[in-house]
């Protein structure tokens, strides 16, 4: 050092690809992540402890050897350098500890990941002990998750608790101690007391609810029911001098014949059934013509029943009549004639309702 005394170091850290590569060209700056002990420059002993390094990363460290006069020469200062790859290393420790719930004989845990787990984490160790005994007793238990729930306390007790992470190079340190307390019998009680009236009122909203969702479906199935009525609605009955009861259709509760033909047939495919004339309604002789389709060869019942009738000079009343093309339960060559009524195929007089 040009016969002078004074000499000071100061350290170079370079990351490399690999450890084929080491040359200073090819190999970056660590950055500011990595720190030194006791100082990068200005170091008076000859001894330097790098901190916070990546596993499994090859590293360029460059020892420069400096004094007074260094920044006066024209060449650059010597140094001597040394490359090495680091190993993987065990996890960092876990930085904190939360507690999640509480009862009288236990306590629920949870802890982030480390700041540098250094690999997978194969599992962590919680280790606890009551704060009046001696460290030696405590007791450790295991998780593979980042929650525990550590039981058999004492209640209103305050514990000591630890944890620690491993990967495949094993155990990390612990963390720093940190303190609970178990929840003391009167405390329970309490809490049981003081949640009484949400559990009550918590109780009565989902029967409230209950009843909500019956109501709606009742009112769905009564709605449902309601519009098959009109079917029925239009359904009269009158009893026959013969006895029994039988139905006739009123037509004038219809606004569109169509639409009685189409309700009241239902067994019958549509397009086999013909309107052929609408005559009226009130009292008086009248006259309806009954066609049969001959392209209809079902037989059959009817859901509905329409009144095809020859009303003669005795009749005293009749309801609308509709002139239709359909009449299953007749032959294909029978045809109903002017003395005798069709009643869905049954041939019989027709008295008006309430004779």
């Amino acid at each position: 050092m040009g016969g002078r005394s004074e000499v000071w170091y100061g350290v170079v850290c370079r990351i490399c690809p690999s450890a084929t590569f080491t040359a200073p060209g090819a190999c970056s700056w660590c950055g500011e992540a990595v720190t030194f002990t006791p100082s990068q420059t200005g170091i008076k002993q000859t001894k330097v402890t790098l901190n916070n390094l990546l596993t499994r990363v090859t590293y360029l460290i460059q020892v420069q050897a400096v004094n007074d006069v260094s920044a006066l020469s024209p060449f650059p200062p010597q140094f001597t350098s040394i490359n090495f790859t680091t190993s993987q290393s065990v996890p960092s420790p876990v930085p904190s500890l939360h507690q999640l719930s509480r009862a009288p004989d236990s306590i629920t845990l949870s802890w982030p990941q480390p700041d540098r787990p250094n690999g997978d984490i194969l599992e962590y160790q919680l280790r606890y002990y009551d704060k009046g005994s001696d460290e030696d007793s405590a007791v450790s238990v295991f998780s593979e998750t980042n929650t525990v729930t550590v039981n058999s306390l004492a209640p209103g007790s305050i514990y000591a608790f630890q944890i620690r992470a491993r990967n495949e190079r094993g155990y990390g340190p612990y963390s720093h101690t940190i303190y609970f307390t178990t929840l003391a019998l009167e405390e329970s009680s309490k809490q049981i007391q003081n949640r009484l009236p949400l559990l009550v009122g918590s109780v009565m909203g989902g029967a409230a609810f209950l009843l909500v969702i019956v109501a709606i479906v009742v009112v769905f199935v009564f709605r449902s029911k309601r519009r098959e009525s009109p079917y029925s609605d239009r359904l009269q009955r009158y009893i026959s001098h013969k006895g029994g009861v039988k139905y006739y259709v009123d037509p004038s509760t219809y606004e569109d014949p169509s639409e009685a033909v189409k309700e009241f047939a239902r067994e019958i495919d549509p397009s086999h059934l013909k309107i052929e004339e609408v005559i009226g309604a009130g009292r008086g002789p009248g006259l309806i013509h009954a066609y049969r389709d001959s392209s209809v060869k079902k037989k059959g019942s009817l859901s509905g029943v329409f009144i095809a009738h020859k009303l003669g000079q005795e009749s005293s009343w009749v309801q609308t009549q509709l002139i239709i093309s359909l009449s299953l339960s007749l032959s294909p060559t029978l045809s109903p004639t002017p003395s005798s009524p069709v009643w869905g195929g049954v041939s019989g007089a027709l008295p008006a309702p309430g004779s």
